[in-house]
């Protein structure tokens, strides 16, 4: 029986380590989405402060809960009006951004655990965990320049790299022996690569130039008009 023990105790080792970066990797493609939401219904400014909101850990529900001279400690408000349904939306985004966080944290505490068996899960981690670490503190800095585009685009290129990063140590956690690919196979997946981050660095930018045209002219232009405008 003792000699069973060793591979009995790897092989739980791996279906926990590798279980709890999963669920860390499913609870960033959710974060990314529930991201998405806040960018798509404008609701990115709902808290504009961090980390509290409106100075308060519990979000206002109407406008009565704000001071009257909201607007003039959040000079962003004298443009817009203020939503709820915003507010609570962004807060909810930073609720979610927190619970990922922790995730995270216990993936990485179980890979610690591990770091004999798997050293690259290992690394992988640390690496996430700061990056995770330098995109909470990214997500107040697209507060305080009242969502630029260019620190908008910063914060989602960083999470894709977040999302690589667990990809690669869930691979390893699951197989920590290197994995041989032909040579075509390898060709294939970096143009894969290549064509992705491409496709991504687009998106963004049409997206940043979207932003500046709704700025310059949303309220003059029809949006029929505004694809015309954006640069080549």
């Amino acid at each position: 029986m003792n000699h069973f023990q060793p591979s009995l105790y790897h092989q739980s080792a791996n279906k926990l380590l590798s279980r709890s970066i999963l669920i860390a990797l499913l609870a960033v493609y959710c974060l990314i989405f529930i991201g998405s939401m806040v960018r798509a219904t404008g609701s990115g400014m709902g808290c504009p402060d961090w980390p509290m909101c409106f100075g308060q850990f519990i979000p206002p529900t109407s406008i009565e809960d704000l001071p009257e001279n909201f607007s003039e400690l959040y000079p962003y408000y004298q443009l817009i009006d203020f939503d709820p349904l915003n507010t609570w939306m962004e807060y909810f985004n930073r609720l979610s951004g927190v619970s990922v966080g922790f995730l995270i944290l216990f993936a990485l505490i179980i890979s610690v655990q591990k770091r004999k068996i798997y050293r690259k899960t290992f690394v992988a981690m640390n690496l996430v965990f700061f990056a995770t670490l330098v995109q909470g503190w990214l997500g107040s800095v697209v507060v305080s320049s009242h969502l630029s585009p260019l620190m908008i685009s910063t914060h989602m290129i960083l999470a894709q790299l977040i999302v690589l990063g667990l990809i690669y140590a869930y691979i390893k956690a699951l197989n920590p022996i290197k994995i041989q690919v032909s040579a075509l196979q390898t060709k294939l997946l970096s143009l894969s690569m290549i064509v992705l981050i491409v496709q991504m660095i687009f998106g963004l930018m049409t997206r940043a130039g979207v932003d500046v045209i709704t700025n310059n002219v949303g309220n003059v232009l029809p949006k029929s008009q505004w694809v015309s405008q954006l640069p080549v």
